[in-house]
């Protein structure tokens, strides 16, 4: 996996977004020094420690590493226009879609690219 200059900001930057300490990120296999060490631009990530980021950040490996964002998923497609039926003010067609996006996601083990962003409708 090529890993860019940027890598470290990137991480930096959904950290902060998300409201996340260093330490709330770290756990075994990555220290808070280590971590550190990424955001400034001292180290690069290897690809074990970008797959634990990007789970506990809710992106992808690839967008860490080169910040690139991969296509939507047409699960998330059905997401967004679900919400934008709620907001519009056409429940039905809103509850439609949500179900729709549910069964997707619960016939799915585990979800294919989504980084853990959709954990919480699969329950």
């Amino acid at each position: 996996m090529d890993i860019d200059d940027a890598a470290g900001g990137r991480i930096r930057a959904l950290r902060t977004e998300r409201g996340l300490s260093q330490a709330a990120v770290c756990g075994p296999g990555l220290s808070r020094s280590y971590l550190s060490l990424i955001e400034s631009g001292r180290r690069r990530p290897t690809a074990a420690v970008l797959h634990l980021l990007a789970g506990v950040l809710g992106t992808t490996p690839d967008h860490l590493a080169t910040g690139r964002t991969p296509p939507p998923t047409p699960t998330e497609h059905l997401l967004v226009f679900a919400e934008l039926a709620l907001h519009n003010g056409s429940a039905q067609t809103a509850l439609d879609g949500f179900t729709d996006a549910l069964a997707v996601l619960s016939a799915a083990e585990p979800p294919a690219r989504d980084g853990g962003r959709h954990a919480e409708l699969r329950r």
